[in-house]
């Protein structure tokens, strides 16, 4: 379960998509999940990358030397070499870029580095509907349609949980986990994991939960378990368990604990007082 775009209520938002072409223009519009067009097509800004390594690549390399760094952010997708390999940019200083997970060829002092992202600044007003949960619908090139999912909350909704929170949880996780494990990846997945699970908890209205800080616990445990199920033998096993106690313990925290405006109208409904178990939560 990917995340989705999220648009804070009232303020002005960057949205931003990464296709996978190198396209020439695009549009985006926004829906919300009934269908109704809240904006129309508008046309989006493209920014494109087009330059060279600097220096050589192995394979396991996570320090990548650019001619130029001119248009490349954390986040971005860039495309190396004749063989196209995709790499996810962690952070950038100068022509220093670093990947989130070691590359997988290795390429030439002066390969092709490109990359195209899409992005759009909706203001205020486009995002004054609170709550809805939508998509945002991008047409490539007039003839590429993608959505990508979108929500509108009044308040911030991010993952709070770290690799710092997975050492923090676990000081030996180096003796579990790959180098080539893409931890910020498995992070993005593991609060997924944590959010359908509280949205069944909540009959679809977890979108609307204050976060991020209450989800940080519950998406270091989701991490772990996702670590220790693909692992075999009885230790890993056990680790598996205490962690599956551990996430339903930190869940039955977050859906015990209310008032919430749940469908963020400024009143609190009577089906949205607090529950019988509700207590501070340990943040």
């Amino acid at each position: 379960m990917s995340l989705p775009t999220h648009l804070q209520y009232n303020l002005a938002n960057t949205v931003a998509f990464s296709p996978a072409t190198r396209p020439t223009a695009a549009t985006v519009s926004m829906i919300s999940g009934d269908g109704n067009v809240l904006v129309a097509a508008t046309a989006a800004t493209l920014t494109s990358v087009n330059t060279t390594l600097g220096a050589a690549l192995s394979i396991g390399d996570t320090a990548i030397t650019v001619a130029a760094g001119t248009n490349i952010a954390a986040g971005d997708t860039l495309l190396i070499g004749a063989l196209v390999e995709p790499v996810i940019v962690r952070s950038i200083s100068g022509t220093a870029v670093v990947s989130r997970r070691p590359l997988v060829n290795d390429h030439a002092n002066g390969a092709a580095v490109v990359s195209s992202k899409l992005t759009h600044a909706f203001t205020a007003a486009n995002c004054a509907t609170k709550f809805w949960d939508g998509r945002l619908k991008w047409v490539i090139d007039t003839n590429t349609v993608v959505y990508q999912d979108a929500i509108c909350t009044e308040y911030a909704f991010w993952r709070a949980a770290s690799i710092d929170s997975l050492w923090d949880e676990d000081s030996k996780l180096g003796d579990v986990v790959d180098d080539e494990m893409d931890l910020d990846r498995l992070l993005d997945d593991a609060l997924g994991d944590v959010v359908r699970k509280v949205n069944s908890a909540t009959n679809g209205r977890a979108w609307t939960y204050t976060g991020p800080n209450q989800f940080e616990d519950a998406t270091v445990f989701a991490a772990m378990i996702r670590i220790y199920r693909s692992r075999p033998g009885d230790v890993n096993g056990q680790m598996l368990d205490r962690y599956k106690g551990f996430l339903d313990t930190e869940l039955d925290l977050i859906v015990g604990t209310a008032p919430r405006d749940a469908d963020q109208d400024a009143v609190i409904e009577e089906h949205e007082q607090v529950r019988y178990r509700s207590h501070a939560l340990r943040r």
